[in-house]
Formats: structure tokens, sequence, C-alpha cells
């Protein structure tokens, strides 16, 4: 599956392992693992897709705080990936689908967005602005309130609130 170099495997905290790292040299093709551009210490940075935010928000409304905050599963939340360089993410709250149903959207931006670490960021900021929609909290764009809860999310996940 990968083929190993007489690198040591190096153990994580949580019991999976870390597969060694491999020199550049070693590489002869595409990699079904996309492991390439990490081992050969070229970072060409994400490459957003729908699926993806959809796992990063159930990642986050699974974790705390939002785990306590009621907001609707995956399924019931629309997804999209804009090219805006103006903004990192964008929420619009509930809406009418042509099926009836309502839904709300979290964009985030391809174009600013590149790593983890913002797309993680950037999809808590959006999931507070869920939050206060569907809790009607929502008066005024960064309101007191949306600045006390997102102090807390950088608490708890280490987001840097001055850039939040």
């Amino acid at each position: 599956m990968f083929p190993y170099t007489d690198y040591a495997e190096k153990p994580v905290k949580s019991g999976f392992f870390l597969p060694p790292r491999r020199p550049a040299a070693l590489h002869s093709g595409p990699c079904a693992l996309c492991f390439c551009a990490y081992f050969s210490g070229v970072m060409a940075g994400l490459t957003l897709t729908p699926e993806m935010l959809e796992g990063a928000y159930e990642y986050l409304r699974v974790s705390a705080p939002f785990c306590s905050w009621g907001l609707p599963h995956a399924d019931h939340v629309s997804f999209r990936v804009m090219g805006a360089k103006d903004r990192f993410g964008h929420f619009r709250g509930r809406h009418r689908r042509a099926s009836g149903d309502d839904f709300s959207e979290i964009a985030i931006s391809a174009g600013l967005v590149k790593s983890t670490d913002l797309l993680l960021s950037t999809m808590a900021h959006e999931m507070i602005h869920l939050y206060q929609d569907e809790t009607g909290t929502a008066r005024g764009h960064h309101n007191p309130k949306f600045r006390k809860l997102a102090k807390r999310v950088c608490r708890i996940h280490g987001f840097d609130p001055e850039s939040f």
C-alpha cells in the first residue's frame, strides 16, 4: 500500500501511526494516499470541496462548545466552495429550497482558505453565525454575544482570537 523505507514508524498519542518520512527521490508517480507533497517538503495547499466543508462542520459540531448548542446535522446545511477573495467565509440563514424545506448555507473561500487550520477556524466562525441565526440572537453582524461565543470557541480550539 505505502512503500516504507527503513525509517521507523512513530506512534502518535492517539494510537495511530504516522507513516515514516519518505525521501522525495523514492516518488515514482501518482500517490493514491496524497502524501507525496508532504513528504517531499512541498505544501500545495488544500483544494476545498463541499465534502471537506461538511466534514469540518461535523467534526466541530460534535466537539465543545458546539456539541451543546443543538446545531443541525450537516444533512440540513448546504455547503458551498466559493471563489471570493474579499472574505474567508459566508453564512446565509434559513432559506427555502425548491423542494420546500428550509436550509442554511455555509460557504468557504477556496481562494483564501488554503490550510486545515484556516478551514477549521473559518468553519467555526460561520457556525457561530449559524447558532445565532438558529437561536434568534443574530442582531448585528459581530455583536457582543458573537464576540463572547467566539472568545470561548477560540479558547477551546486554540484559534487566534485576533484573526478569528
